[in-house]
């Protein structure tokens, strides 16, 4: 496990990187990959992939929690849109879709679309659904998404397929 200063000094020099480094010359192979496949689904807002992934790895690796499964409820949940708010049943946000008055306990501060807060809840959501059904996948992917009705017709299958995508493109996470 890499501590926090470490994974922090490791995303400064990312985007240091980026930032100086004339666009399309040169990528950097931690997000290259993953900036590809944002870009092929995210038109606005969308999340840095080098800020999304040092708050993936950085969560996953705190709450024991698999970073591609992190990363497909983010692709199917909001679509990597950081101000992805949903109203319908209730109250979700950010690029977890977190719902605010089922979890409002868990936030560290107000701002519920704060990348690492809402990504620090969502895997803390999906690490307990996990657990209460053995960490059986598919049940916590219906758990994670309040078992809706369904679920296990669409909101399951679209994870589960984001995953395959993700888990093909190795993007080795430590």
């Amino acid at each position: 496990m890499r501590s926090f200063t470490q994974r922090l000094l490791t995303l400064i020099a990312l985007y240091l990187a980026s930032t100086f480094v004339v666009s399309g010359e040169v990528e950097h192979p931690s997000t290259d990959k993953l900036s590809g496949y944002i870009e092929k689904h995210c038109r606005q807002n969308c999340v840095d992939p080098a800020v999304l992934r040092f708050g993936v790895e950085a969560v996953a690796d705190e709450l024991d929690v698999n970073p591609v499964v992190l990363l497909a409820i983010v692709k199917v949940e909001s679509n990597f849109r950081i101000k992805a708010v949903n109203t319908k049943n209730g109250k979700s946000a950010g690029l977890m879709q977190i719902q605010v008055r089922w979890h409002l306990d868990k936030f560290r501060g107000k701002n519920h679309l704060d990348i690492m807060d809402n990504l620090r809840v969502g895997a803390m959501v999906y690490r307990d659904c996990a657990k209460k059904h053995n960490g059986n996948r598919e049940k916590a992917l219906l758990c994670y998404n309040g078992y809706q009705k369904n679920g296990m017709k669409t909101y399951v299958p679209k994870v589960l397929q984001a995953y395959k995508e993700l888990e093909q493109m190795d993007l080795q996470f430590s």
